[in-house]
């Protein structure tokens, strides 16, 4: 092949690669969220959490990017439901009532109000950034349903993905 030829499909080839880079960086934006700091109190629910972390650490579909969401939802006076699963992304439209950690996995928590029985506030602040898809993946996890009515933390139901 003669030389002109040769660079040619090079540039060819570098513009390709180039555009598809320029495509691909198109396709996400950073969302970043400033979150205070919260602290487990509730024992109980904190072996469940880390319970729950350990199992799903076995997994070969597990990321350690991945954001472990606690979701209170108030369905009485004293009683709420108790969603936990996993994301990728923090939302640019949710509003997060605060984080905490476990190990080094990374909690948020969403809901009417912190609730007093599991968690007390910090007044430390982090922010966090995740890079967002404009078109949101299709993502599956497991996910755990519990209840909480007169002090009482129960499994309602469970939606566990099958672990290899």
């Amino acid at each position: 092949m003669k030389p002109f030829f040769s660079k040619l499909i090079l540039l060819a080839a570098l513009l390709l690669i180039g555009k598809n880079n320029l495509l691909i960086a198109q396709d996400t934006y950073n969302v970043t969220k400033t979150l205070k700091k919260i602290n487990i109190v509730n024992i109980e629910f904190e072996a469940i959490l880390d319970s729950l972390l350990k199992k799903e650490q076995q997994c070969s579909y597990y990321k350690e990017s991945l954001i472990w969401s606690v979701s209170f939802t108030q369905l009485k006076d004293d009683e709420y439901a108790i969603s936990i699963t996993m994301q990728t992304e923090l939302s640019e439209q949710y509003k997060y009532l605060g984080y905490f950690h476990i190990g080094k996995v990374l909690f948020v928590l969403s809901g009417p109000h912190i609730h007093k029985d599991f968690f007390t506030e910090c007044s430390t602040k982090q922010k966090f950034t995740t890079k967002n898809m404009k078109m949101p993946q299709i993502e599956d996890y497991s996910t755990w349903l519990y209840g909480y009515k007169g002090k009482t933390l129960f499994l309602r139901e469970s939606f566990p993905l099958p672990c290899d």
